[in-house]
């Protein structure tokens, strides 16, 4: 009987050996892509940048990135080219304010951008 055991739990554990790798394969292949973050979205240069404390990159979408600057609570939020940081649009708390407003089309014209073409943060 405990001989039939052992063999029983031997098949169990061989069994399991081979479908585990095969799982953790699986789930491997499914995971997204995770685009690799510029050295110019660096927490320091964006704090740096938009003199910020609270300013953070919350997504990151083709050349593109959303920066929050505390949105939430009034504050701006921006569309900006990921390598330069160079803004694409202002959004977020700042279109609230009259005197936010800009020419150059820059500021809560049409948030998000056209070119954000991403999901999720930044919407």
């Amino acid at each position: 009987m405990v001989l039939r055991r052992r063999h029983i739990l031997a098949g169990i554990l061989v069994l399991c050996g081979m479908l585990v790798p095969a799982v953790v394969r699986a789930v491997d292949m499914a995971a997204p892509a995770v685009q690799a973050v510029p050295e110019s979205l660096s927490p320091e240069n964006i704090q740096k940048r938009f003199q910020g404390p609270n300013c953070k990159l919350e997504k990151q979408c083709g050349g593109l990135a959303y920066i929050n600057c505390d949105s939430e609570m009034d504050g701006p939020a921006y569309y900006v080219k990921s390598d330069s940081l160079e803004v694409v649009m202002i959004c977020g708390g700042a279109c609230e304010k009259p005197e936010s407003m800009r020419t150059d089309g820059k500021d809560c014209a049409q948030c998000p951008p056209k070119e954000w073409t991403c999901q999720g943060a930044g919407e």
